[in-house]
């Protein structure tokens, strides 16, 4: 990582949910010195208990009441099992450009147990803790090397917050970090307890499979945006750089300055504050947006088995639920079958999972089967 950044060019953030909403928030500062910078403490960091069971993945309104979350890094190894084998053996990670956020059930040493939601299915599956991207853990404002951050402009990280983190802590006990973001480019230094891997959702902070990549998404409008230009934290053309504004983003004007004008700029779980030549503010929400994407598929000579929307999905024949069938589907089925038993395929970021459903009539036509509902019955 490129190391020649000044203190002054920071980093910032919003604590609101996947659709980017929400009030911004400055995390916890301490006493103005007489410089004016603030000594940026370690924030507090939530803990919360794991609650939910794959077998209650069928509930709609499953994401309310799973609290944690993580980005996905690479798309490494995963596992149906923890003990299990591997999903996909000619599988080999691949670095994940959008580090697409999912819901987390569970975690050990390292691993990490996470809902995805894929091929018309909702499932759990264990993934490395090394595939799983860092970041902060609780709202916290960006430093410098010595840890002090600018009083009133700045950059400001909210949890789960999407940057790349520097591996090795400076002397003060911070480490650097690098906003990942289409819209800003910003660096800074963050209190090494405020960064792992999985955190606690805010209360506002919903979760929906479609706007997992949200570091893609629009910043909400409001009717002002900034055009590319350098931010900085002081009304004047040699003041400290605060962030550079890559394209056009909504802003909220503060204050006007004469020839400067105070603005905050609210990107994705990221807030900015500072000073911007008042050319560079523009009326209107026009902005530039792209989003990121893949798709994948696969054929099969094999016979298919009809499984319904709600259909149980397993890790084995009589082994545990791992999630639910989202939508009638015929699936591709492979290998051997245990009488009750159908194997089925799950096209998935990992590679063909093979789940199993629960046929109630144990019969050996594919297209006849009376598959176990989760909808009906809850598996824990």
């Amino acid at each position: 990582m490129k190391r020649t950044f000044s203190r002054a060019l920071w980093l910032g953030v919003v604590a609101a949910g996947c659709g980017g909403g929400g009030a911004a928030t400055s995390g916890m500062t301490s006493k103005t010195t007489a410089g004016g910078t603030v000594l940026v403490p370690a924030p507090t960091v939530p803990r919360a208990s794991f609650d939910v069971a794959p077998g209650e993945l069928a509930d709609a309104e499953i994401y309310t009441r799973i609290r944690h979350r993580v980005r996905l890094a690479r798309e490494g190894v995963a596992y149906l099992k923890l003990d299990g084998a591997r999903v996909d053996d000619t599988g080999s990670a691949s670095k994940v450009e959008t580090r697409p956020m999912y819901p987390v059930l569970a975690e050990s040493t390292d691993r990490v147990r996470i809902v995805a939601e894929e091929d018309h299915a909702r499932f759990a599956v264990w993934v490395m803790r090394s595939d799983t991207a860092e970041t902060v853990l609780a709202p916290v404002q960006v430093a410098d090397a010595t840890g002090h951050a600018p009083a009133t402009s700045g950059v400001w990280l909210g949890a789960g917050a999407s940057l790349d983190a520097d591996a090795r802590a400076g002397a003060s006990g911070f480490r650097e970090v690098t906003v990942r973001s289409q819209w800003l480019r910003a660096s800074g230094y963050v209190p090494q307890a405020a960064l792992g891997n999985v955190w606690v959702a805010g209360e506002r902070e919903g979760y929906e499979p479609t706007t997992a990549d949200d570091d893609s998404k629009a910043p909400v409008p409001t009717g002002t945006t900034v055009a590319v230009t350098t931010v900085r934290a002081t009304p004047e053309g040699n003041g400290a750089v605060v962030a550079e504004i890559l394209k056009v983003a909504p802003v909220r004007v503060v204050a006007k300055a004469g020839a400067w004008t105070e603005i905050e700029v609210h990107v994705p779980r990221v807030r900015v504050r500072g000073f911007v030549p008042a050319s560079a503010i523009i009326d209107g929400d026009k902005l530039d947006y792209h989003t990121f994407g893949h798709g994948r598929g696969y054929g099969s000579s094999e016979q298919r088995v009809a499984v319904p929307g709600g259909a149980c999905l397993y890790d084995g024949a009589s082994g545990e639920v791992i999630g639910v069938n989202l939508a009638p589907e015929d699936r591709y089925t492979r290998g051997g079958r245990t009488p009750g038993w159908w194997p089925v395929l799950v096209d998935t970021t990992w590679g063909l999972v093979t789940a199993y459903v629960h046929d109630t009539s144990s019969t050996a036509d594919p297209k006849a089967v009376v598959l176990e509902s989760c909808n009906a019955t809850t598996k824990k």
